[in-house]
């Protein structure tokens, strides 16, 4: 069974690919990261992917052969989609800070807050562009 791993937009997939590739360059990566960002790549800028986000992982069927995790943002609109747009079949399961379909196919998080960006979090500001440096 293959994870699949969706973000709201596209820089947070190029950002996690990068990730992977400076941290663990010598393996190959045992999920597959996707954008939910309905524009094309070739378009300038973002539509962001939050509503598409929620909605991809509220359609994860019993017979799907993924698995879907979705990372939101701890910003206004991945707050919003976490706490909003997932349907009430998505139960909250404390020990791993995730929400998780009743069927076991999807689940859903918000980004971690690291200690030097809870100012970030505390605002409804921290998205995954500003865990990192620029280069």
């Amino acid at each position: 069974m293959r994870v699949m791993i969706y973000v709201e937009g596209k820089t947070d997939e190029t950002i996690l690919n990068t990730a992977w590739n400076k941290l663990f360059s010598d393996r190959p990566m045992p999920y597959s990261i996707k954008s939910c960002d309905p524009l094309p790549t070739s378009t300038s800028g973002g539509a962001g992917g939050t509503d598409t986000l929620a909605k991809l992982l509220s359609t994860m069927r019993d017979d799907s052969p993924h698995i879907a995790i979705g990372i939101f943002d701890q910003d206004e609109e991945g707050i919003k989609a976490y706490n909003k747009k997932l349907p009430s079949y998505f139960t909250e399961v404390p020990q791993i800070g995730a929400k998780v379909s009743e069927n076991g196919k999807a689940a859903a998080f918000l980004l971690p807050v690291p200690s030097e960006k809870e100012e970030y979090a505390k605002f409804h500001n921290l998205c995954i562009e500003f865990y990192f440096d620029d280069e």
